[in-house]
């Protein structure tokens, strides 16, 4: 990841979580899951939804 593109130099932090699925989880699952942290955060960057 290049935040240092996206973001103007301000202060503050930036968390970033990662997180790893068993190979068995499917892939509407992980799609589910993205979804629903994608609506709690509402990112300034990146869309909701199937790529």
């Amino acid at each position: 990841m290049q935040v240092s593109h996206w973001l103007p130099p301000v202060e503050g932090e930036l968390h970033i979580q990662a997180w790893r699925f068993a190979s068995n989880v499917s892939g509407e699952v992980i799609q589910t899951v993205e979804d629903g942290l994608w609506a709690a955060s509402s990112p300034m960057f990146g869309r909701q939804g199937a790529r």
